[in-house]
């Protein structure tokens, strides 16, 4: 796991996050501290302990949209991810929580949605992930890329 996480200014200095009580901020920078190159915690105990948080500081964050629902298993998704690290591709080593990944799309402001039907979408993770988490190409060219290569495997099928 990383030694360094980059948590934005733009996540830390909006009104949803500044409006927190300070147990639930502390909460959201350690779970970003301990999420993996994709962004997920597996293990919150540890945290939980640090943090003297409790499900209301989780649901608080759930509310403003910074994590997303936890898996059965417990695993938590930052939703900002993307948007505030960049993890090298030569460093960089994927989630053990695959399936969980696979559940997931990614957003043109490169936020994680749980929803296919959300507006802005790119393309499911696993794709945009295999693509090389590109932030460079224009999210609606990526888009437009996606849809084009769904295509032609349908059509081939």
């Amino acid at each position: 796991m990383a030694e360094r996480r980059m948590i934005s200014r733009k996540i830390a200095e909006d009104d949803r996050f500044v409006d927190m009580h300070p147990v639930s901020k502390l909460l959201y920078f350690y779970l970003v501290l301990n999420a993996d190159d994709d962004g997920f915690v597996g293990s919150v105990k540890m945290i939980n302990f640090l943090t003297n948080a409790d499900q209301s500081n989780y649901d608080k964050l759930l509310e403003n949209n910074l994590i997303l629902e936890p898996t059965k298993n417990g695993v938590y998704v930052i939703t900002d991810w993307y948007a505030q690290n960049k993890i090298e591709p030569k460093i960089y080593k994927a989630t053990e929580y695959l399936s969980v990944r696979a559940l997931l799309f990614i957003k043109t402001n490169f936020a994680y949605t749980t929803n296919p039907d959300e507006k802005d979408i790119i393309s499911p993770v696993d794709y945009w992930i295999k693509q090389g988490r590109d932030k460079k190409t224009p999210p609606e060219i990526q888009a437009q890329q996606y849809l084009e290569q769904f295509q032609e495997s349908s059509c081939t099928e």
